[in-house]
Formats: structure tokens, sequence, C-alpha cells
């Protein structure tokens, strides 16, 4: 239809998941945040996301700045779940890598499993759920 909205001029600085991630969450190139692939070993998570992303992120940003933040979905391959990152204050992060059934979020630094019942536990949905509700909550 002629009401959609075209995107002329887009960028993807990597075509790597962690290193694009860790650009898309800091707003710097791969070799400013250090993520070099998709392993710990080499800056996905872990210790390198630790000193250099999570400080650094938009999260952390618009928090130091007085907004509520969120992050809801997948943060990175290899999320361990063991905590929630600095400079959210509402946090859904799924544990590992890219499940849409049988998988774990960490809810604000809670645990919380899922099965295979689509109504509760398709994970597109509850991301959608979660950020609806924070929209309405807002508001």
């Amino acid at each position: 239809p002629e009401e959609r909205g075209d995107v002329q001029q887009r960028v993807c600085n990597d075509p790597i998941c962690c290193p694009s991630r860790g650009s898309i969450y800091t707003g710097t190139y791969q070799h400013n945040h250090r993520t070099l692939d998709n392993t710990v070993t080499n800056g996905c998570d872990g210790p390198n996301w630790d000193v250099n992303i999570a400080p650094n992120s938009l999260g952390k940003r618009l928090q130091d700045l007085g907004y509520r933040t969120g992050m809801y979905g997948k943060y990175s391959n290899n999320y361990r779940g063991d905590k929630v990152p600095v400079g959210w204050d509402d946090w859904l992060g799924l544990v590992g890598n890219s499940q849409y059934y049988n998988y774990t979020l960490n809810r604000n630094g809670v645990a919380e499993k899922h099965g295979l019942d689509y109504k509760k536990d398709y994970l597109p949905s509850l991301i959608l759920d979660a950020g609806i509700k924070v929209h309405d909550d807002q508001n």
C-alpha cells in the first residue's frame, strides 16, 4: 500500500550476532566494544560484556538520565541468566540462544522455566506482552 514506510539507507556493522548486538547496545563499532564473534572467549557476554557493553549500553545511559529502562528478549547468544545486566530497571532475558519453546527466562533476577504450551510459553508473545504491559503501566 501507499501508506508504508521505506528505509532507504541501512547499515549492519557486522553480520555476526554478538558483535552486531554489542554495537546496537553501545552505539560503537566492534573494535571499540571488543566483541569479535559469538564465543565467550572472544567477547560474547561474559567478562567482556560486563566491562565493555553493559556499563556503556543505551539502557545504562538512559537510566543515568532518569529514564525507566527495560529489555525483553534475547540479550546475547551466551547470556547465562545469572544476573540482570547494569542499566535495566525491568528485565526479561532469554537464557542461552534463540528458542520459542522449552526455554528459561530471567525475569528481574528470577529464573522462569517455560514449556510447550502455545498460550503460555510462545516466546515472541511473552516478549510482546511484557513490552505492552510496561507501556500501559506508564500511561
